[in-house]
């Protein structure tokens, strides 16, 4: 994704919107890496994962300390996004790479951050955080 387009996407709070640049920028190199599988895969498939589990953390850590009111419907959403995710990195990981993974992968968090995380942009506003 271009760094012009993500300014979209951008909450104002420089450590989350950091993460989503790098998970976004990492998804990217897990799809290119599938193309064919290559033994960087599951490296940069493993540091999605930790990356996204501790940015998900991160982001419910701060919504917490804003007493964000609709923080369990966040983490409910979390919880979709990984099931999501390790679908996808599973199909990565078994040479598997189809439409479903190449648009999925980075669509499904890209609508996360557009809708949800833009709320917490929202509440902050209106709160005058």
């Amino acid at each position: 994704m271009d760094s012009a387009v993500f300014k979209h996407y951008k909450l104002g709070i420089e450590k989350i919107d950091n993460e989503h640049w790098e998970l976004i920028t990492l998804m990217e190199k897990v799809i290119k890496c599938a193309r064919p599988p290559c033994d960087e895969c599951k490296i940069l498939t493993d540091k999605l994962r930790d990356m996204f589990y501790s940015h998900c953390s991160d982001e419910e850590d701060y919504m917490a300390s804003i007493n964000y009111p609709y923080l369990q419907e966040h983490k409910d959403s979390h919880k979709m996004i990984a099931v999501e995710l390790e679908l996808c990195i599973k199909r990565v990981l078994s040479g598997f790479v189809d439409k479903y993974v190449t648009d999925r992968m980075i669509r499904i968090f890209i609508t996360h951050i557009d809708h949800q995380d833009l709320q917490i942009l929202e509440f902050i506003n209106k709160n005058r955080m």
